[in-house]
């Protein structure tokens, strides 16, 4: 019940914020202000914030008039909703007579915040209030900041569009587990997990715009999670990932393209690897080696990582050369042959083709024409279990000769 306070607050300020009085609108907001945010609560004030399916705010008949006296139209808690709200000064040491403060019911509230937390008995926890401004419920950053980007784009973006937009600015999105994003970017790239709330409306429509409607108050599970795996049923994730991470995929391939372990750059004469060297999501430094020999170059290179649930890691060959020269990709996801990864092509320079994404064999994939029909192959290996961690290890194989080789 405590956790879902500020959620029920912040539906109420999204569903009713033009009925509600003064009061009301001012302890709304307060509530939502130490949950989430002042820059939330001023966003649902100035309704750029939407449950599904609700239409942007009306201007008001009343501005193409000259109005006489040039505050009217704006309403008192619009006027509120941009400066901290008007209260009486807070009572630091209240000074003089103490006993003269008993009608300020807001001052009661404030000063429940700093009460002592130190109480053993569980049994006085149930009374204390909903929404206890002492001990918000932050599990759900993540789904607060990549539903509010989502209502701001839905309607006005194309989903590839959106795709791009959001991995230009944090290739690595996808590799971060969803519910650690708001950790990443000062709570940043949590934003961009907006296309993955698209992909679960598809599946489900207007489930995204219920999500707070399907929160159990008396659950005392926090609410991050159960907003979690609230999406994973309702966009069926652990079954739809996939093609999730397709989708996105081709949309953002070769350009702006996703964050990658590691890169293979192919060419006539040598094979040059880069991986990271670090384990750090998002890391930027790449350590080289070059091969020219070739019992070297043309060899399994192997790669290796834990996947959190319903993350990705990506994996580049970049050509450079006209030959048809051939990769063979094998997958093992905790020891075992697996088909949990995905091989995009993208044309040569001058070819017609188009770019291309089809699903990893657990018997492994041959993949010819390297070089003279694709100028670069992408390689994803994910995990579409939502709650368990896995391992894997990837092998490319680069052949010289690809007779025999079929795809």
């Amino acid at each position: 019940m405590e956790a879902a306070g500020p959620f029920a607050d912040l539906l109420t300020m999204l569903e009713s914020t033009e009925a509600l009085d003064d009061e009301k609108f001012s302890a709304l907001e307060e509530s939502v202000s130490t949950a989430f945010g002042r820059p939330i609560a001023v966003a649902i004030g100035r309704g750029r914030l939407l449950l599904s399916g609700q239409a942007p705010r009306a201007p008001e008949p009343e501005s193409p008039p000259e109005p006489e006296s040039p505050p009217e139209p704006v309403r008192v808690s619009d006027a509120m909703r941009v400066p901290e709200p008007v209260r009486a000064p807070e009572p630091i040491v209240a000074p003089p007579p103490p006993p003269q403060e008993p009608k300020r019911p807001s001052q009661e509230k404030l000063e429940r915040v700093p009460a002592p937390h130190y109480e053993p008995p569980a049994a006085a926890q149930p009374a204390v209030p909903r929404g206890e401004p002492s001990a918000p419920d932050e599990t759900a950053q993540w789904w607060l900041a990549a539903w509010a980007r989502w209502s701001g784009w839905k309607n006005t973006l194309a989903y590839p569009e959106a795709v791009r937009e959001e991995l230009s600015k944090y290739p690595y999105l996808l590799s971060v587990p969803i519910q650690q994003s708001p950790e990443f970017e000062e709570g940043l790239l949590a934003y961009g997990y907006s296309i993955i709330m698209e992909h679960v409306e598809k599946q489900k429509p207007g489930s995204v715009g219920n999500a707070l409607n399907n929160l159990k108050t008396a659950q005392t599970k926090p609410v991050g999670t159960q907003l979690y795996e609230y999406l994973v049923t309702e966009g069926r994730l652990t079954e739809t990932y996939p093609d999730f991470l397709k989708t996105v995929l081709l949309a953002a391939v070769p350009e702006p393209g996703p964050w990658v372990q590691a890169r293979i750059i192919h060419s006539k004469d040598d094979t040059r690897v880069f991986q990271r060297p670090t384990p750090r999501l998002g890391e930027t430094e790449q350590t080289a080696k070059r091969f020219l020999a070739e019992n070297q170059r043309f060899t399994e290179h192997t790669f290796s990582a834990s996947l959190p649930p319903l993350t990705s890691r990506f994996f580049l060959i970049q050509a450079e050369l006209k030959d048809a020269h051939g990769v063979e990709v094998k997958l093992k996801i905790d020891g075992a042959p697996s088909d949990s990864g995905l091989v995009v092509t993208v044309p040569a320079a001058g070819k017609a083709t188009k770019v291309e994404a089809r699903r990893l064999s657990a018997e492994g994939t041959a993949l010819p024409g390297i070089g003279r029909d694709y100028g670069a192959v992408w390689f994803a290996v994910f995990n579409a279990d939502a709650e368990r961690e896995t391992q894997f290890q990837l092998g490319l194989t680069l052949r010289k000769d690809v007779r025999g080789m079929k795809k």
